[in-house]
């Protein structure tokens, strides 16, 4: 996470609450001064049992905010502690201004899922760079919440591919792996470029947040084996 303060006096990054089972904050406020910007290393500790939260953040008007996933790997030489870190590119993290009201209908995608088919003359099986999808989701009520997750075909069809519905604790995360997706290629999930994409929709009864990611090979050098997709209301 970073931050930059445009303004001319100092700023405030206050951690207001820390979201998911198991989680605490460690760390209250920190300053940054005027025209300059900062890194802000989470200050959560322990992290979350299922590895997901969501972190609620007060800043200062003026503030610029933004946050990133990266791909940073060590290259070492043999017999030598010499190593070079290389980081090959970052992913934003969804930044949310206000909760989704319950019962609205935030959607994530288009959500790309690989090339499927490809002859296997010349390619190697993860050359299809298939997609893993996770559908991560916050119920910010004090109150269960019923999360219904549907994905669709990228175009030319309005009927769901598959549907989930899962129950969620009150100010609790929960990750949703391995979402069901097509392995074949059709002419509804096929786009120009040879790749598959969906749409997820999500809703519940509850005020709540969520977005969507993928996880898959990596086989071209400086690919990032993740993508992340937040998840949107209509305009």
């Amino acid at each position: 996470m970073s931050v930059y303060n445009l303004t001319d006096s100092p700023g405030t990054v206050i951690d207001v609450a820390v979201y998911g089972k198991g989680a605490m904050l460690t760390q209250g406020t920190r300053t940054i001064q005027p025209h300059q910007g900062g890194a802000l290393v989470p200050s959560v500790v322990p992290q979350p049992e299922r590895g997901v939260g969501f972190l609620e953040l007060n800043m200062s008007p003026g503030m610029v905010f933004s946050a990133d996933v990266q791909r940073v790997t060590q290259r070492c030489e043999v017999g030598a502690p010499n190593c070079i870190t290389l980081v090959s590119g970052q992913v934003g993290i969804p930044i949310y201004h206000a909760l989704f009201p319950a019962g609205s209908i935030a959607v994530s995608g288009a959500v790309e899922l690989g090339q499927f088919g490809l002859s296997r003359i010349g390619y190697s099986t993860e050359v299809d760079r298939r997609r893993r999808m996770n559908v991560t989701l916050f119920n910010a009520a004090n109150a269960a919440a019923t999360f219904v997750v549907r994905t669709f075909p990228h175009h030319f069809s309005t009927i769901p591919l598959a549907e989930q519905t899962v129950v969620v604790d009150p100010k609790d995360v929960l990750q949703i792996n391995s979402f069901a997706v097509p392995t074949e290629s059709s002419i509804p999930t096929q786009t120009f470029n040879g790749g598959n994409q969906i749409w997820v929709t999500i809703t519940a009864d509850q005020p709540f947040l969520s977005y969507v990611s993928t996880i898959f090979s990596a086989v071209e050098p400086g690919d990032l084996p993740f993508q992340v997709y937040p998840s949107y209301l209509q305009n």
